[in-house]
C-alpha cells in the first residue's frame, strides 16, 4: 500500500480477509486454553500435590515407588 493512496492493494486485502477468517479461531483458542490450564490445577495426584505445600514433602518419591509398585 503507497502512502496517500487509499485503495487496498489486492494483497492488502487478502491479508485483510484473512485476519477476520481466522480471528474467531484465535479467540476459541484462548478460550480452550483458559479451561484447559483451570482444569489441570484441578486434577494432579496427591503425591504431586504434596510436594507443591509451603512446608514441602514429608516422604521421599523413592520410598514411595515401591509402595505403589513402580519400578524405576
Amino acid at each position: 500500500m503507497t502512502v496517500g493512496n487509499p485503495d487496498l492493494s489486492p494483497s492488502d486485502a487478502i491479508l485483510l480477509a484473512g485476519h477476520a477468517l481466522f480471528h474467531p479461531a484465535s479467540l476459541m483458542e484462548d478460550l480452550v486454553y483458559k479451561i484447559a490450564k483451570r482444569r489441570a490445577r484441578n486434577r494432579w495426584p496427591e503425591i504431586v500435590l504434596e510436594r507443591l505445600r509451603p512446608d514441602g514433602p514429608t516422604t521421599r518419591l523413592i520410598d514411595l515407588e515401591p509402595e505403589r509398585g513402580l519400578d524405576v
